[in-house]
């Protein structure tokens, strides 16, 4: 299992309707806060054109991964996201991923199905990945995502049921700028 704190993602793209921010105020998260889009009636439809949050991951093996959010309704009419990889909507997906408490609670399947549809990405290729979330609509908060490669693990709200914060993550601001660096023009390595 992989577990990703939502205030930890690698990048943060604004667009159209709110931007994710960091927040601690409502009580219950994980980690140290949680990613909120403000409730301002903002509605993307199917589209990728609302706030982007996204993890670069590292991959060992292709196959399905089943994906849990951790999220809460923070507007009254509106709580909704997508989820994707590399860039694209999850072709899955018909309304995103919602959720109407307005405490914590996991989400594993897509909104608006005729018949239960679990959240999974299916990884053609091990290799790095990117696991976004954009708003679809405003007025949602979201906690931690799981991915899982056990399609009948289901998380609980107790601890011991939940895998550990990934040490591959713990890093992130200096796995961000290593990935950054490049070689001279030469491709070798320079004292300065």
């Amino acid at each position: 299992n992989l577990s990703l704190e939502a205030e930890n993602a690698m990048h943060l793209n604004q667009g159209d309707g709110p931007n994710w921010q960091i927040e601690n105020g409502s009580q219950g998260y994980s980690g140290t806060g949680y990613m909120a889009a403000a409730a301002s009636g903002f509605d993307s439809g199917n589209l990728t054109s609302g706030s982007q949050l996204s993890w670069d991951i590292e991959f060992d093996y292709a196959g399905h991964y089943w994906v849990w959010v951790r999220m809460q309704q923070s507007g009254d009419d509106a709580s909704s996201i997508h989820l994707g990889l590399n860039g694209q909507i999850n072709p899955l997906e018909k309304s995103g991923l919602s959720t109407n408490s307005s405490v914590w609670d996991w989400v594993g399947e897509y909104d608006n199905q005729t018949s239960p549809q679990r959240v999974s990405l299916n990884i053609t290729s091990p290799g790095r990945h990117s696991i976004d979330i954009w708003v679809r609509e405003s007025g949602v908060d979201i906690d931690r995502i799981i991915l899982t490669n056990d399609s009948q693990w289901v998380p609980s709200g107790i601890s011991s049921n939940l895998p550990p914060d990934s040490s591959l993550w713990t890093d992130v601001t200096l796995r961000a700028a290593w990935l950054n660096w490049s070689l001279p023009s030469d491709n070798r390595w320079h004292d300065y």
